[in-house]
């Protein structure tokens, strides 16, 4: 590639997400406002992480924390957590499964709160609020666009399938006010998934495991024959779908743009994290989260899934019941306190303990136990 991440920065203007290079090695990149939403897909290990840190990290270069805001979703604990200290985060990046739905629902009242500032002041778009304020009054600070990004879109909604509700809504009303979504998932195998792709007016698709799906993306097979890493198709809101080669960051870069937001810089949003703790309060008690994600239905589904095969595995009863991931681990840690397979022992697999029979009379206790 002829084109580093430090020259292409230099090139793009504020509020531009760095797409890639093409393939007559020509910058590509997206207006934040045009683009509205950006749906990313691929299968693992092709350069998904890459392109999203690619974006991320330019706009925090070329935005300063007043104008543009971070709400980081990394459901996998590894990909997003280290931005947490930087100074465009809105709270810290939200890994506890118990927050993904009510921070959801959170940006979806200030979607809706933002509409109703807007339509009584006789405003239609962000920009105008904004220049008014600036024009009009010092009183009233300029309100930031805030960009949410959820890793792995999949995982996540398998786990809370009613926040897809709530991203459908904020995909529909956001753009105006200046909330935009970039979602990332490795596959659209989820129903409710795919309904939301199909609202999404931008995509960047990796290599896809089938043509099905790069027929679905993209509406041809061109994603199926993707090279493995760095390669994608970018269909813009507006204009033609182009090959693009993502521009990776170096590690050296990405040190300095995150170490220049140590965490005595970085400010909270102290009332949107106390929001957000309030919902988390209201909506599991103590009683919710034993069961919650992890409901008995699912406990035997599994457990009868693992007797068809006679193997223990996570990512099994991921693909059969259609769950997330944390979902499907969650279960096999209840399969485990129940006594149907043993524990984890690193190297080992585990092992179905009972027989079918037994498992059938264990179910039937438990059934028994709560109607009681």
């Amino acid at each position: 590639m002829n084109l580093n991440f430090a020259g292409a920065v230099r090139q793009i203007n504020e509020m531009s997400l760095l797409i890639g290079e093409s393939e007559g090695d020509k910058l590509v990149c997206a207006d934040l406002d045009e683009t509205a939403h950006l749906f990313v897909s691929g299968v693992t290990g092709t350069g998904k992480s890459v392109f999203v840190e690619s974006m991320l990290l330019s706009l925090i270069l070329r935005n300063k924390p007043e104008r543009l805001k971070l709400i980081l979703f990394d459901s996998k604990m590894v990909e997003l957590s280290r931005y947490s200290w930087v100074s465009h985060m809105l709270i810290p990046t939200v890994t506890d499964p118990w927050k993904f739905s009510p921070v959801i629902e959170w940006v979806e009242y200030e979607t809706m709160k933002r509409l109703q500032t807007f339509a009584s002041a006789g405003i239609r778009s962000i920009e105008q609020y904004n220049e008014l304020v600036e024009v009009t009054t010092r009183k009233i600070q300029c309100i930031p666009r805030i960009l949410v990004v959820i890793d792995d879109l999949t995982t996540v909604i398998g786990d809370h399938p009613k926040i897809a509700d709530n991203i459908i809504e904020i995909l529909m009303k956001g753009r105006a006010v200046g909330i935009h979504l970039l979602l990332v998932t490795q596959s659209t195998s989820l129903k409710a998934v795919r309904n939301i792709v199909e609202i999404v007016p931008s995509k960047a698709v990796f290599l896809t495991a089938t043509e099905k799906e790069s027929r679905f993306l993209l509406r041809n097979n061109s994603a199926c024959q993707l090279e493995p890493f760095g390669s994608a198709i970018f269909a813009p809101t507006i204009g033609r779908s182009c090959k693009i080669r993502t521009i990776m960051a170096t590690n050296n870069e990405a040190d300095i743009i995150l170490g220049a937001g140590k965490r005595n810089f970085t400010k909270y949003s102290e009332d949107v994290i106390a929001s957000i703790e309030r919902s988390v309060l209201n909506k599991y008690s103590r009683e919710d989260r034993s069961g919650f994600l992890c409901d008995m239905e699912k406990i035997y589904e599994a457990a009868d899934v693992l007797f068809q095969t006679q193997s223990v595995s996570v990512s099994i009863i991921q693909r059969r019941l259609n769950l997330g991931y944390s979902t499907a681990a969650r279960i096999v840690d209840r399969l485990e306190n129940l006594g149907v397979i043993s524990p984890f022992e690193e190297s080992k697999p585990r092992r179905i303990l009972i027989t079918k029979e037994q498992w059938a009379k264990l179910k039937e206790r438990l059934k028994y136990g709560e109607k009681e």
